[in-house]
């Protein structure tokens, strides 16, 4: 029996949705009505149109804890908005299935991240 196992998805992100919602100090929304300004751009991303609401508020929790991660191990200005369009590009042809794309976020290293930021930066100086 490996760790693959015992790995209890729901558990892990329950915990990271309830540490990073206590933790990050986020300004909270006047209105109700009113979505955040990564909201209002993501909304036409394929991660966002492939999940429902509650799964994309996982994933952007999951995606919170690899920038934290990734932050530690000294990329100082990656946020969890950088891993998600990180991936939103990725899957832009397709989004696989949602095993697949946690399992991506959860794989994702530090030198993946930074070329693919690097190739972007390079095509946008074009």
């Amino acid at each position: 029996m490996g760790i693959q196992d015992d790995f209890d998805l729901d558990h892990v992100i329950a915990a990271l949705t309830a540490r990073d919602g206590k933790t990050t100090g986020r300004p909270r929304l006047e209105a109700a009505n009113e979505k955040a300004p990564a909201e209002r751009a993501a909304a036409c991303d394929p991660l966002s149109r492939a999940f429902d609401p509650e799964t994309r508020k996982s994933l952007r929790a999951l995606c919170n804890s690899k920038a934290e991660e990734l932050r530690m191990l000294g990329l100082e200005g990656v946020t969890g908005d950088d891993v998600w369009r990180h991936f939103a590009a990725r899957y832009a042809r397709g989004v696989p299935p949602l095993y697949r794309v946690v399992g991506d976020i959860l794989a994702l290293r530090a030198n993946e991240f930074m070329t693919a930021a690097t190739l972007k930066a390079l095509r946008d100086m074009r």
